[in-house]
């Protein structure tokens, strides 16, 4: 069966290494894209010869590798995009990789510290599609239980500074920057943010659950707090030491949780599934239950209302 590639339309304002897709056009040898290089030269190449690689630059002294990706990917906000800078800002890191020359581009990674399963191998691909990339993700064992993924990118100058006006930089831990989210965006955002470093748990002592949000700053972790209360003006927080360079953000309270849920959860086109389901396991969250009807069973389930 041949493979079957998008039409030539669709690689239109793409970047392959340091070219732009501008156009299409069809000669005598077949549909041909037309790009124009950063140096200002504009040339033509078939769809396959810039897929396989095979001629992706006018031979310019700006040649790079080939990788796909979108250079305003991170400058307009989209729930997509929400949800992937919130889960990048947690649990991702930029990682520039060292020049083989002076003269050699510089390199980046975006890498991600994920078991290998199922779970996270449907976020990764997610992420793969959504920045339109075909390479493979590298996989590396950390420990027993966790592994280090990479997307392998070559990002345009303009997209670092979007990354960067996002919190996602090199050696970003411990850093009390909270990016400046609208607000409908901000449940998606928090989504991400707690997929990557959020964590729900029943309290074997208890018949209840706790959320924990895990942060290298405790500043960073009073101001999502904070902003988290613009849409759940009651919500009840602590801030736990876990150790010298992490603390947790803990919250306790039934209806918070509930409340908690429903931000993030409504509306929900990707998460870890994992985490989802704790939600709904436990009563928290339900796609066929109003969040009012969620908050009656707990308050018939417990029969004293302040114990919600």
């Amino acid at each position: 069966m041949n493979k079957k590639y998008p039409e030539a339309k669709d690689y239109v304002g793409k970047y392959f290494s340091n070219s732009k897709v501008i156009g299409h056009s069809r000669n005598k040898y077949g549909e041909t894209l037309i790009l124009k290089c950063e140096c200002g030269k504009e040339y033509e190449t078939t769809k396959l010869n810039l897929i396989h690689e095979i001629k992706h630059h006018c031979g310019c002294k700006l040649y790079k590798s080939n990788r796909i990706i979108f250079k305003d990917y991170f400058k307009k906000w989209s729930e997509n995009m929400a949800y992937i800078s919130g889960f990048t800002l947690a649990d991702g890191c930029l990682n520039k990789i060292n020049k083989k020359t002076p003269n050699s581009s510089d390199k980046y990674y975006l890498n991600y510290c994920l078991r290998n399963d199922k779970d996270n191998n449907i976020l990764i691909d997610f992420m793969k599609k959504e920045f339109d990339i075909n390479n493979k993700t590298t996989h590396t064992k950390r420990n027993e239980s966790c592994g280090c993924f990479a997307i392998p990118m070559e990002f345009h100058k303009e997209m670092l500074n979007d990354l960067s006006r996002l919190g996602i930089v090199q050696r970003k831990t411990g850093s009390d920057f909270l990016p400046n989210i609208p607000n409908q965006y901000f449940g998606i955002w928090l989504r991400g943010f707690f997929d990557g470093d959020g964590c729900i748990s029943k309290n074997k002592n208890r018949k209840k659950c706790t959320c924990c949000i895990a942060g290298g700053n405790k500043i960073f972790l009073k101001k999502l707090a904070d902003n988290i209360r613009i849409f759940i003006p009651d919500l009840s927080t602590y801030i736990d030491k876990q150790n010298e360079n992490t603390y947790s953000l803990v919250i306790v309270r039934n209806i918070d949780i509930i409340n908690l849920g429903y931000l993030m959860y409504t509306n929900n086109n990707i998460c870890l599934e994992r985490k989802y389901k704790k939600f709904v396991e436990n009563g928290y969250f339900s796609i066929d239950k109003t969040k009012e009807e969620i908050i009656n069973n707990f308050l018939i389930k417990n029969r004293i209302r302040t114990t919600i």
